[in-house]
């Protein structure tokens, strides 16, 4: 066996030490075309996987349900958590609906830069999902130098204290440092109330985000946050 090994090597390489220049020059060069060719497949991999963005459901650009006043809302693609009853499980799969490029980005500053528009939200879908981290950074730091005034909210399945930030992972607590008011919690069906304003179900938390960073436990955002039935103000507080 060892034999027809180094058998096999040696007429192989044989060419370089015949003195036969032509094949010799043939030899190498069928050796540098395979090494390159395996290189330039594993850039093209590469390459694929730098140019891969996550997805989005939708954009509404005159969203009231999602936070205070007019907004533009974002709906992400890609949610693990798969709550009871979800309002928008089709975008659970990571692949349903469109590409996050550039243009879609310019799409959303642009809806925003309107007096009557408060600011931008973010759902999904699970905006703290790590495939979705990336594009959302990208997004919310150009909004924040553009717009430094309207607020971001952003409603997420995790836990603001005992997982996000827990976490420590750098690109969580980048996403978070943009972020004005975060909804936290899964929606738990049993948990629903209709009166409540800007949430599902009673265990969601309207947090304060800035304040809960700088004093490292949750500070609940000001407010009732909580309709009284019949009163005809959406806005209540």
């Amino acid at each position: 066996m060892y034999q027809r090994k180094c058998s096999g090597v040696k007429s192989f390489f044989t060419p370089l030490f015949t003195g036969n220049i032509n094949k010799m020059i043939f030899v190498i060069a069928k050796i540098l075309h395979n090494f390159e060719f395996r290189i330039s497949n594993f850039e093209l991999k590469i390459s694929h996987v730098e140019e891969q963005t996550m997805n989005y459901a939708t954009i509404k650009k005159f969203d009231i349900a999602n936070g205070p006043g007019v907004r533009v809302s974002l709906f992400v693609s890609g949610c693990r958590h798969h709550c009871k009853n979800c309002f928008n499980k089709e975008a659970w799969d990571f692949n349903y609906g469109k590409p996050f490029t550039e243009e879609v980005v310019k799409e959303i500053l642009d809806a925003c830069d309107h007096g009557h528009i408060e600011g931008l939200s973010l759902l999904g879908g699970e905006p703290f999902e790590k495939e979705n981290r990336g594009g959302l950074i990208s997004l919310v730091k150009q909004f924040k130098e553009r717009f430094p005034d309207k607020t971001i909210w952003c409603y997420t399945g995790f836990l603001l204290d005992d997982e996000l930030m827990a976490s420590g992972e750098a690109d969580v607590m980048e996403l978070l440092s943009y972020i004005d008011v975060i909804v936290d919690g899964r929606f738990v069906e049993e948990l629903k109330n209709l009166a409540l304003m800007f949430r599902g179900s009673s265990n969601q938390r309207i947090i304060n985000v800035p304040e809960t960073l700088k004093s490292g436990k949750v500070v609940l955002l000001e407010g009732k946050w909580e309709r009284t039935m019949g009163s005809g103000d959406i806005y209540e507080q």
